[in-house]
């Protein structure tokens, strides 16, 4: 990866929540910004979390002090950076985007330019490109299984999952909040996708607005797999844990051979290939 010095005076940020878990990391977040640091050689890349928690934990087990937001955009003030491109690791414009944008807001004055990247499903293509990726990394072995994807999810109410979905967009053309995770559902069932699933742990559409549908269609196994950039805490107890009410013994209990896939999306070619991307028309913009 790239790294800042005294004299840059270009710089991007990829910003993300983070994860304490050092084998997610690597492969998700880690690959994500090395993907930014190729695509963009004469910019330094930095990386930054916005959990608080996160950056305790890792400050005070592993010694590994990771700056927040704020904290990198004054660095970066104080060193001189003219130019600064952020590029949020997030799966959508939820809660931690606008946060962020608040920050932004605040610097912007202090640089010649700051631009920010999209997350990764903003626009209608950025679908289409994500369910692509979904069949290629996580295909379905055979007729009776069905993949089920968990996504974070805004605890703000979407449209449920079931129907037609009417997308609902910002000012800026951008699709926010659960309703991105509804618009993926859709764009899988319209490319015949009809055995995958996407529901939220802390968002809809819920668990429980799709088990009655996998059921209906008479799928025998499920495979579980988080669609969050990395498989950290959610991934591991709320999907795959132990604990009665982790999505695995959910469906257990439902009479489903179950399989899980702690895998984050981070690592798909696909999505850090996307993130670079969105960080690309942002500098052009």
């Amino acid at each position: 990866m790239n790294t800042a010095s005294d004299n840059d005076h270009r710089l991007l940020i990829a910003v993300s929540f983070g994860t304490s878990f050092a084998d997610t990391r690597e492969k998700t977040i880690g690959a994500i910004e090395r993907r930014l640091a190729e695509r963009f050689p004469d910019c330094a890349v930095q990386r930054c979390f916005t959990s608080r928690m996160i950056r305790k934990k890792l400050l005070e087990r592993d010694g590994l002090k990771i700056d927040s937001p704020e904290e990198a955009l004054q660095i970066a003030q104080e060193k001189g950076i003219r130019e600064l491109i952020l590029q949020p690791l997030y799966l959508m414009h939820g809660f931690e985007h606008r946060r962020l944008m608040e920050s932004v807001r605040e610097a912007a004055p202090s640089f010649d330019r700051l631009a920010v990247g999209k997350p990764l499903l903003s626009e209608d293509a950025d679908f289409c490109t994500m369910a692509d990726a979904i069949r290629r990394n996580l295909p379905a072995p055979e007729r009776d299984t069905a993949i089920v994807l968990m996504g974070h999810g805004n605890e703000k109410k979407a449209k449920h999952l079931s129907g037609d979905v009417r997308i609902e967009k910002a000012s800026s053309g951008d699709i926010h909040d659960n309703v991105v995770f509804a618009v993926l559902q859709q764009t899988l069932r319209g490319a015949g996708a009809d055995n995958y699933f996407v529901a939220t742990v802390e968002g809809e559409p819920e668990i429980s607005d799709i088990l009655p549908l996998i059921k209906e269609k008479g799928f025998r196994k499920v495979i579980l797999a988080p669609f969050m950039v990395v498989a950290g805490d959610h991934a591991r107890n709320d999907l795959a844990g132990e604990g009665k009410d982790s999505w695995k013994n959910i469906f257990i209990r439902s009479g489903f051979e179950v399989e899980t896939v702690l895998r984050g999306i981070g690592e798909w070619e696909e999505v850090q290939d996307l993130f670079a991307a969105h960080a690309a028309q942002c500098m052009q913009e």
